[in-house]
């Protein structure tokens, strides 16, 4: 009951001869050895982190969103269930296309988590200490244009950036010989390089991750060994390396209860692959309880269509530029900062933007936003106290105002 089948791949130690932490790739690893695979339920069997409740409750509470030129990133797009305010939720879940801000990834470098958007920061009260991902402007058209006049900086995109309200796409209006031009710029968020280290990989394959329903009712309780050979010698891992991908190696089952099995199947992360059918199982006891033979099962995605972080990359000859989503701040000579605490300059609305909770007109109190002129005042608690033994009763009652304070003791 190891969960080792690629031990190579996933296990945390493994023909370790070093102490340098494990890279986490899923190009090279089924699942992760590191502190944080707590947090995003992708740990192996044999990491210090792993708990199984504890992975049964955070796997897939991300999701998993390819970005261009960074492939396949762990994001939060949701609010919790108790979040009450439901057009922070709609914004959170659903990004506007036209709002480039609005829909921005945000990190928290307090938490380490990337959000879809800063309104899914605020709702999962992690909207302090985020850091916004880079817009990056890329305008085809304009290439040309920069190669012959040579004037085309931030400042001059800055001034001219509008969203065309008949095409609904973000570019900027530039005039030619008399003639008003329209280039349309594509906005994609820029990972900046103080993020890179907290932006965590994930693996964009659909994995099975349960045994079907009603497979622990079904008879026969006690499922056999998997394999004659894993009947003849349980403990037994084979390598698997990057070049023998189809190599498989027996699964120590050794007549688990169904029961276990899903038990099993719901708690680590051990990602396999059918050779037989396009399906990933999270691990192999997933795998087991779904009828896969031990034959059939991989360590790598064949498909190279379906291999994890498949990114597409920036156009390297189009015109683009990295876009400052606070030149606001103050760092900029001669611009004004006209956002208040919480707020920063959205370039592409041009105006002011509530970051921290998400919506226009809340004041951020003590960990709480409220609407301005309802914060609530400090209010004083009075407690009154009695004790009695078997001798003597004394009841003490006090009460508090500005200045005064009154006791009565009562001696029986």
């Amino acid at each position: 009951n190891s969960g080792k089948f690629c031990p190579q791949r996933d296990s945390c130690r493994y023909g370790r001869t070093s102490r340098a932490p494990q890279k986490n790739d899923w190009k090279v690893r089924n699942c992760f050895c590191d502190p944080e695979c707590a947090l995003y339920g992708d740990c192996c069997i044999d990491a210090a982190a792993f708990n199984p409740a504890e992975q049964r409750f955070r796997y897939q509470t991300f999701s998993c969103v390819n970005m261009r030129q960074y492939g396949d990133v762990y994001m939060m797009e949701d609010c919790p269930k108790d979040w009450e305010l439901d057009t922070v939720r709609e914004s959170c879940t659903n990004s506007d296309k036209n709002d480039p801000f609005g829909s921005m990834p945000v990190t928290s470098v307090r938490t380490g988590v990337t959000y879809r958007n800063y309104y899914c920061a605020a709702c999962n009260s992690d909207g302090q200490n985020t850091t916004f991902w880079t817009p990056r402007l890329e305008c085809p058209t304009l290439q040309g244009y920069n190669a012959r006049f040579k004037n085309i900086t931030e400042e001059f995109l800055f001034d001219r950036l509008k969203l065309n309200p008949d095409s609904g796409q973000w570019g900027v209006e530039i005039d030619t010989i008399g003639i008003p031009v329209f280039h349309d710029c594509f906005i994609d968020p820029f990972l900046p390089d103080e993020l890179t280290s907290l932006v965590r990989r994930c693996n964009p394959d659909k994995l099975t991750g349960s045994c079907p329903p009603g497979y622990t009712n079904e008879n026969s309780g006690v499922v056999p060994d998997a394999s004659d050979a894993a009947a003849e010698n349980t403990e037994e891992i084979t390598e698997v390396s990057e070049d023998d991908s189809d190599s498989t190696v027996t699964v120590d089952d050794t007549g688990l209860t169904k029961q276990e099995i899903a038990e099993y199947c719901d708690s680590y992360t051990a990602v396999l692959y059918s050779s037989k059918k396009d399906v990933a199982y999270r691990n192999p006891h997933c795998a087991l309880c779904h009828n896969e033979t031990v034959d059939s099962l991989i360590c790598l995605n064949l498909n190279v269509m379906g291999r994890s972080n498949f990114a597409l990359g920036f156009q390297p000859l189009s015109f683009a530029v990295l876009f400052d989503i606070d030149r606001s701040d103050g760092g900029e000579v001669g611009v004004f900062n006209p956002c208040g605490e919480m707020e920063l300059w959205d370039p592409f609305f041009k105006k002011c933007r509530n970051i921290v909770c998400g919506e226009e007109g809340k004041v951020f109190v003590n960990g709480v936003c409220y609407n301005e002129g309802e914060v609530p005042t400090t209010t004083t608690t009075t407690t009154t106290t009695t004790t009695t033994t078997t001798t003597t009763t004394t009841t003490t009652t006090t009460t508090t105002s500005t200045t005064t304070t009154t006791s009565t003791t009562t001696k029986t």
